[in-house]
């Protein structure tokens, strides 16, 4: 997302799947990244998203690729 005033990016960290829909129709660019994870189970969010996810969203995964190196 931009600032109209001064172009420049704005992460957004959390959004609801109509306001992604509405980006989507008028062709803004998106990131959409599937952070679903469950802490007794580390494949758990990699089944979630193979079932089902966003058009065009990826998955991270919490322990590989959000976490520090052990």
């Amino acid at each position: 997302m931009t600032d109209a005033n001064d172009g420049v990016a704005k992460p957004l960290l959390l959004a609801q799947a109509g306001d992604v829909m509405k980006w989507r129709r008028e062709g803004r660019d998106l990131l959409l990244l599937d952070c679903r994870s469950e802490l007794t189970d580390l494949a758990a969010g990699e089944r979630a998203h193979a079932a089902g996810h966003p058009p065009g969203s990826i998955h991270v995964n919490l322990d590989r690729d959000l976490s520090s190196p052990k």
